[in-house]
């Protein structure tokens, strides 16, 4: 879980960097933590993000680029997560049925 949020943490930085205009959606929040929840948001697999960044030309390549690190990188983490959960529920529950066996 740190390695996934410091990835999260590290994505959001770069969001903060490519964003033209602070996110109307997280006025009350600061533009830090908006593109956190945003990072948050697309390692779930919510692609909102993507027309607010993407208006600026400059930076089509890089966006699209560091679009599909984030996806890969958050999403790779976070099943590596569930799985080690469900492995370890797993094993929880074999052993209490052995006992009780």
């Amino acid at each position: 879980m740190i390695m996934f949020a410091i990835c999260t943490g590290l994505f959001s930085l770069l969001i903060t960097i490519m964003q033209n205009e602070p996110s109307e959606y997280y006025l009350h929040l600061g533009q830090f933590t908006g593109n956190l929840v945003d990072a948050f948001k697309l390692s779930m697999g919510d692609f909102e993000v993507i027309g607010r960044v993407q208006d600026n030309e400059e930076h089509f390549i890089l966006f699209w680029l560091i679009w599909t690190v984030i996806v890969l990188i958050m999403s790779i983490i976070f099943l590596n997560f569930i799985i080690a959960e469900a492995s370890e529920s797993y094993n929880r529950v074999t052993e209490l049925l052995e006992e009780v066996v």
